[in-house]
């Protein structure tokens, strides 16, 4: 079975798709008389206070910047010839005040201004945090915080707002059940800064593993809206199942698809409109209605499935809180079968901004909070399909939810799985029996029970009579491998399991490229029915199981034991468990299974 990786590498499209490629200009036919700054006051004051600015020649600003942040469009009080009234942005730095017409000729005042931040306090900081994840502190002003350290190592601010801030310490060295002592540092004033917080071990299921689910269309409305003012206003078409010759997706797609089709473009030459979109969340702006938190999030995606029948598509991702943040996809083609395209938003991800609505009193900081998302919208535009050669635009589009990772799929082609564990296929029974103790007994076979196999015919059963219950690893599969991992940068394990209802603990341990053992713990939760759990090698809490090294060398693996532990069953219990399809791949997976499974996938990322 092959997988097709769709996370899209998003190119970075904007007005010079348009205007071209050429260079910025400097020389100027329109002789529009420079600005002029003569004075501003005052010198020194509170952000978010007003700032006036006097001079000559204000009819045509494009920016006005004090100390290099610059001043939102919403956030200019008053414009005249000669003066201007801002106010100042929440957070800054000292320095010059920058005003900037149309033509790009900048005047730049003689003194700087220096703002004063009010206090910050600390409300709280958390009990504890898993190692190597996100904490919250709570309190007032936290977005003035802009330092933060753990034992004295610097940590990564992930996420501020006026109430809470998100540090990440993924980078940093913690050892689990010690306390760690954490310091904030703000551009004011600042009490309460101090705090101890004891590390824990990561998470079963921390926030983020699951993914956000968005939509599915299952309610069977047309969620398209056109824009009214595109030039091919009129020409798309929309429904529910429309795509020619497009079935519903087998594996959990349920009954209904969204499709969008414009007949016919060949009349377009170049970068081709935008012309609607669809969207999930909230574009009201009113206070207090639901908001989208993936704060703890390490690599978000917007994923969905798209068909493009024999046709072509592109995609403006849009994701907006306070301020709209976007990118295009690369063109899709999917030759008339369902694929998964995840689009990354992560911070690392150079979006484009978009414009402002000023919701939620959030400054236009050019920052995307990550904690207060109000809505995702898939923008469409014929882009460059029609210079592809494509004679007709066309998406029919289903199950989209943001996701901490790309999700992968088998049905997508002919890019392989890293490595295919255990597949039982050649009906070969590797169950190692925990003889080393004696409260459980164990034995598998290939296909026992009542369940059929999730991925094609064969799956292991595993029985275990329970003398006493508890802690006990009573047997595991076990094989050597030469598994590379060298070039891949979100390597997973996933596997089928089905625990008929009941909580089943388990235990993986692998040997690193260098030899070194390392082990971890994990919950698949109870489910009546084949589910997917999916290991994330990166941020699973391994501890040193027999390694010389502070950490896994994840380059590659030389063994991978899967152990099944008694921990949830009872004196006496017989328990029953099926698992199937063990695979290594790179990214979240997504598998073939019966409709129920595809609406219960586990990540256990971190635990």
């Amino acid at each position: 079975m092959k997988f097709k990786h769709s996370s899209l590498i998003l190119g970075v499209f904007g007005l010079a798709a348009v205007a071209g490629c050429e260079d910025p200009v400097t020389e100027f036919d329109i002789d529009w008389p420079v600005p002029v700054i003569e004075s501003f006051s005052p010198q020194r004051d509170t952000v978010e206070n007003q700032l006036t600015i006097v001079g000559q020649h204000f009819s045509k600003i494009a920016a006005i910047r004090i100390g290099g942040t610059r001043v939102a469009e919403d956030n200019i009080v008053s414009q005249s010839e000669t003066e201007l009234v801002v106010q100042i942005p929440r957070v800054l730095t000292a320095g010059p005040i920058e005003v900037e017409n149309l033509y790009e000729k900048v005047a730049m005042s003689e003194g700087s201004f220096t703002p004063i931040y009010p206090p910050t306090t600390v409300g709280s900081f958390p009990v504890s945090f898993p190692s190597g994840s996100r904490f919250k502190v709570a309190g007032e002003n936290m977005d003035f915080v802009n330092r933060v350290t753990v034992n004295g190592t610097d940590a990564l601010i992930a996420t501020a707002t006026s109430t809470q801030l998100v540090v990440d310490t993924k980078d940093l060295v913690l050892v689990v059940g010690e306390e760690v002592s954490v310091q904030l540092f703000a551009y004011g004033d600042i009490s309460n800064a101090v705090g101890t917080i004891m590390v824990d071990e990561v998470q079963t299921l921390p926030p983020g593993s699951n993914p956000v689910f968005l939509g599915d269309f299952e309610d069977g409305s047309n969620r398209f809206t056109a824009w009214t003012g595109s030039p091919l206003a009129g020409r798309p078409e929309s429904q529910v199942n429309g795509g020619n010759g497009v079935s519903v997706y087998e594996n959990g797609g349920g009954s209904f698809y969204q499709s969008v089709t414009i007949a016919d473009i060949t009349d377009i030459s170049g970068w081709g409109p935008y012309f609607g979109e669809v969207y999930f969340g909230d574009k009201t702006g009113i206070a207090g209605l639901d908001t989208i938190d993936v704060s703890q999030f390490r690599d978000p995606h917007v994923s969905f499935l798209v068909n493009t029948g024999s046709n072509a598509a592109q995609f403006a991702m849009e994701i907006y809180e306070s301020e709209k943040f976007a990118n295009w996809s690369d063109l899709i083609a999917t030759n008339g079968e369902w694929q998964w395209v995840s689009l990354p938003f992560g911070p690392e991800i150079n979006l484009q901004q978009w414009g402002s609505n000023g919701w939620d009193a959030d400054a236009a900081d050019g920052e995307l909070d990550y904690s207060a998302i109000r809505y995702v919208q898939l923008g469409m535009g014929v882009a460059s399909v029609a210079d592809n050669g494509f004679a007709s635009w066309e998406a029919n589009i289903d199950r989209v939810m943001i996701t901490d990772g790309p999700v992968n799929s088998p049905a997508n082609g002919d890019v392989p799985t890293v490595s295919v564990l255990w597949d039982f296929e050649d009906g070969v029974n590797d169950w190692v029996p925990g003889t080393w103790q004696s409260d459980v007994s164990s034995s598998a076979q290939i296909n026992g029970g009542d369940a059929t196999a999730p991925n094609g015919s064969n799956f292991l059963q595993v029985t275990a009579d329970v003398a006493s219950g508890g802690w006990n690893w009573y047997g595991n599969l076990e094989k050597s491998v030469s598994v590379d991992l060298g070039e891949y940068l979100n390597p997973h394990i996933s596997f089928y399991v089905n625990n008929y209802g009941k909580d089943q603990q388990f235990e993986a341990q692998i040997f690193d490229a260098l030899g070194g053992s390392w082990g971890t713990n994990f919950v698949a939760p109870a489910y009546d029915g084949w589910q997917i759990i999916t290991l994330n090698l990166n941020t699973a809490s391994w501890g040193n199981w027999g390694a010389e090294t502070d950490a896994p060398d994840l380059s590659g693996l030389t063994l991978f034991k899967l152990g099944f532990n008694s921990n949830f069953a009872s004196d006496g219990e017989t328990v029953e468990i099926g698992v199937d399809y063990l695979v290594v791949t790179d990214g979240r997976i997504e598998m073939i299974a019966p409709p129920k499974m595809t609406d219960h996938i586990v990540e256990v990322a971190d635990f």
